[in-house]
Formats: structure tokens, C-alpha cells, sequence
């Protein structure tokens, strides 16, 4: 009898590609839900994001402070070593002023936030809100100095700073990949935008402007993929 049921179902159960075998069909239902990086019922994906968002708070803590202060060496360091950026008025007040009153901030006040005890329902959010506003004000930098310096190379200082940042919130904070998404859209192409909005007409530019057109698109889709595998 259990064995004519079973035939019956699978011969209803064909011609609309559904699995009567139970197991079948919990297995391809868990691999429906790992292709969308999404579990179907609400309240498993609440509780999946609540754990993992609370599990990683050490981790981003330590992440911040550690950032925070490479950066703050690295500002130092460029204060003592980089002497020709002291030949454009301004420039290394600029510079200091974006890491040290902007960038540092940033990465100190999320640090601080992963104490309170809410926090890893607004991690997501928090996470992606800083990086945004830490690559751009990394892209700023290398902007200005672009500006003073024409020969240097422009995907090498984004990739030593913006992209640096981007790879870290990949590795080490806690997104979802539709934010991480959201954050590499919107730090890459805000940057390219603004290198073309204010250099894009002048000659001397145009051959980094072409290579970092083309280069950092290609490094966005590298971290499209790392995201959506981690």
C-alpha cells in the first residue's frame, strides 16, 4: 500500500518538477534557499542574522580599533616622510584633517557602538553607512594629491586605501550581500564619478582617469563574488 502511494505521488508529482520524497524535497528547498543567501521563513532568517550579526561583534571591534590606528600611524608616518606634499599649501592640512577629524572618527564611533547591546540589529546598516563614508573620504585623499601630483598612479593609491577598505568590510563586518552590493556601488562609482566630474577635462589626467575606468569595475566584480561565496 505504501509503496502504490508512493508511486501515485511521484507520477502526480512529475509533470510540475516536484520531488514526493520528502527528504528530496527538504534537501532542494535548503538549496533553493542557499542560492538566494536568504532562508524562506522570517523568523529562522531573523534569528540567523540576529546570531551571526552578535557572534561577530568581537571581531568588528577589534577590526576598528585596529584600522584606527594603522590609519593614524600611517597619517603620522606621511606627516614625517612625505616632505614633498609641505610644497603645496594646504595640501598635508587637507589630508589630515579628512583622516584624522573624518576617517579616524568614523572607525573609533563604530567601535564604540559594538558595546552597546542593540547594535547587532543596526550592524548591517552602521557597517555600510562607515564604509561608504571611509572610502570616500580615502578617494578625497588621493584625489587631492592627484591634483598636486599628476604622475602618480591613481589605481594604485585607491587600491592601497579605497579598495583596502572595501576588502576589510568584506573580510571582517558583518553585511548582508545585498548592502555589500550597495556599498561598492555606491564607494566606486561616487569616486569615478567625482575623478571625472572634477578632472575629467584636463589632458594630464586622462590617462589614470582610463585606467581606473577600467580597472576598478573589474576589482568591484572580484568583491561581488568573494561576497556572495563567504
Amino acid at each position: 500500500m505504501d509503496s502504490t502511494a508512493r508511486e501515485v505521488g511521484r507520477a502526480v508529482a512529475a509533470p510540475f518538477g516536484w520531488s514526493a520524497d520528502p527528504v528530496k524535497q527538504s534537501l532542494e528547498e535548503l538549496l533553493r534557499q542557499a542560492r538566494r543567501l536568504r532562508f524562506s521563513d522570517a523568523a529562522t532568517e531573523a534569528r540567523y542574522d540576529e546570531d551571526r550579526f552578535t557572534s561577530a561583534m568581537v571581531r568588528e571591534r577589534v577590526t576598528m580599533a585596529a584600522c584606527a590606528l594603522a590609519s593614524a600611524v600611517l597619517g603620522l608616518w606621511e606627516a614625517h616622510r612625505s616632505l614633498g606634499l609641505y610644497a603645496f599649501p594646504g595640501l598635508m592640512m587637507r589630508l589630515h584633517v579628512v583622516r584624522f577629524y573624518a576617517v579616524i572618527p568614523l572607525w573609533v564611533a563604530l567601535c564604540v557602538a559594538t558595546f552597546w547591546r542593540g547594535f547587532p540589529r543596526w550592524a548591517g546598516t552602521a557597517n555600510a553607512v562607515v564604509t561608504v563614508l571611509s572610502c570616500w573620504g580615502h578617494s578625497f585623499i588621493a584625489w587631492d594629491v592627484l591634483r598636486a601630483f599628476p604622475a602618480r598612479n591613481l589605481t594604485g593609491m585607491l587600491t592601497g586605501s579605497t579598495l583596502l577598505v572595501l576588502i576589510v568590510a568584506l573580510l571582517m563586518l558583518p553585511m548582508r550581500f545585498r548592502e555589500l552590493v550597495g556599498v561598492v556601488v555606491l564607494s566606486l562609482g561616487g569616486t569615478l564619478w567625482f575623478f571625472q566630474a572634477t578632472l575629467g577635462g584636463e589632458p594630464v589626467h586622462a590617462a589614470n582617469l582610463a585606467t581606473a575606468d577600467f580597472s576598478l569595475p573589474l576589482l568591484a566584480v572580484l568583491i561581488f563574488i568573494g561576497g556572495w561565496f563567504r
